[in-house]
């Protein structure tokens, strides 16, 4: 299956992946802010550490499912649909990361990251109807950004002002 990948169609989804992992330089310069670190936060909330090596794993599994569905053996509608879904989740991860370490609106950011997992999960579900060992790469991240959501709730229901 890989070998009928277009170039130009893997290069659209690497520059997707590229873009949600661009949102990094936005944490790294908010965990480096004042704003951030007078923040009230869980103590159960991962090190900046631990969430940076989550991401980058989630984003390789995130990246594999992408490129195993982009040409997948379903109809034209179906996998527009697919393609569209991968799209927005590299667009609302990188406008998570901008709407709380940029913007620093908590509460935009939280409502943000409940969309993501939403949307990663009706791809994830949707996947699983055409191929389901692709569905479960992206089983860890709809955990993740679970979590990651409350967390996001958490953050912004301690801190509000």
């Amino acid at each position: 299956m890989i070998r009928h990948i277009k170039v130009s169609h893997l290069g659209i989804l690497v520059a997707a992946v590229f873009v949600a992992s661009m949102s990094s330089f936005f944490v790294l310069q908010g965990i480096l802010s004042d704003w951030y670190r007078a923040l009230l936060v869980p103590l159960y909330m991962p090190s900046g550490f631990t969430s940076s090596v989550v991401w980058m794993v989630l984003f390789i599994l995130i990246t594999v499912a992408g490129i195993l569905s982009w040409h997948a053996p379903i109809d034209k509608k179906a996998r527009d649909r697919v393609r569209f879904l991968f799209i927005a989740i590299a667009f609302l991860n990188f406008y998570w990361s901008f709407l709380f370490f940029v913007t620093t609106n908590i509460g935009l950011a939280a409502f943000d990251a409940i969309v993501l997992f939403f949307v990663s999960l009706a791809l994830m579900l949707k996947l699983y109807r055409w191929r389901k060992t692709v569905a479960y790469l992206l089983l860890p991240a709809v955990v993740w950004l679970a979590f990651a959501a409350y967390l996001n709730l958490v953050i912004w229901a301690v801190n509000r002002v």
